[in-house]
């Protein structure tokens, strides 16, 4: 109990009964996991985000665990072992995915709103303090600009004629 009232002094941490039963139990917050910060997002954003937004990120959710069991044979991973190398296999991992519950493969677009969910829910625990460096930092996304064209006359008078 000493040693872990000390450590909290020298961090320089504000020193509650709580803080120091945590560090005694090795429950302290700088060893949050990355499925920890997706379930307090995914939690805390509940009424801010539109149904939509947040069945993508139980989306993102389950391509994250399920590359965790893949790539890292293991359920989730400590925050402080987020690293370049884990974005880059991570979305090397979207792009080769065969998903079994639609047709094709993911585009390049759909691969970069994952990385990009993942990329808000990082920078957020990076401003809680829960991670000490972003390793966003050098990653680059890259979107692809789609134009849409519009519809013919043709197609509008089938949709005009469809019987729904």
């Amino acid at each position: 109990m000493i040693e872990s009232y000390q450590d909290l002094v020298l961090s320089k941490q504000v020193i509650t009964t709580e803080a120091i039963k945590n560090k005694f139990l090795g429950l302290d917050i700088s060893d949050m996991t990355l499925c920890e910060l997706i379930d307090y997002q995914n939690t805390n954003c509940k009424e801010t985000l539109r149904w939509g937004t947040l069945k993508n990120y139980f989306t993102t959710q389950k391509y994250i665990k399920l590359f965790l069991k893949e790539k890292y044979k293991t359920s989730d991973i400590y925050l402080k072992s987020l690293n370049y190398r884990f974005l880059a296999d991570f979305e090397y991992f979207l792009r080769k995915h065969s998903p079994t519950d639609h047709y094709r493969p993911m585009e390049s677009n759909t691969v970069m709103k994952h990385i990009e969910r993942l990329r808000k829910m990082i920078k957020m625990a990076v401003r809680y303090e829960w991670l000490e460096n972003d390793p966003f930092i050098s990653f680059q996304q890259k979107f692809h600009r789609v134009e849409r064209g519009f519809l013919s006359e043709e197609e509008l008078r089938k949709i005009e004629e469809k019987d729904l």
